[in-house]
This record gives C-alpha cells, structure tokens and sequence, in this order.
C-alpha cells in the first residue's frame, strides 16, 4: 500500500511508515501543527456530501468505481 499525501509531520511519516509499503509526503515541515494551517481552503465537508460521494463511487454491489 502506497500512502500519498501533500503534507504531514515528519513524526507521523516516520510512524506511517511502519504500516505502508511506502509513504510519500511532498512537505513535512518541522513545524506542523495543523494540517488546515496548509491550505488555503479547508473548509469542512458535510455529512450530505460524504454520503453523495460515497453513494455516487460504488454500483448495486457494493463495489468501488473508480473514476466516477
């Protein structure tokens, strides 16, 4: 398993990597203290929308489309 991510403390890296096959982190800023504190838009997803995306990516069997 291959865990990719834009940001994240060095610490969690280092931790992360017990677990995955490979981690891939582009910045990993000593001073880390909110992952929120990276973007300029981190605004909250809502229930709605996590259970549209949910329902929108698998099909009548359960199963993950990707690319929907």
């Amino acid at each position: 398993m291959v865990l990719a991510v834009p940001v994240a403390p060095p610490d969690a890296v280092t931790t992360l990597r017990e677990d995955a096959d490979e981690v891939v982190a582009l910045s990993t800023p000593s001073d880390f203290a909110a992952v929120g504190e990276w973007y300029e838009d981190f605004s909250q997803t809502t229930d709605d929308e996590v259970v549209d995306l949910l329902s929108r990516s698998t099909g009548e069997t359960g199963e993950a489309h990707p690319g929907k």
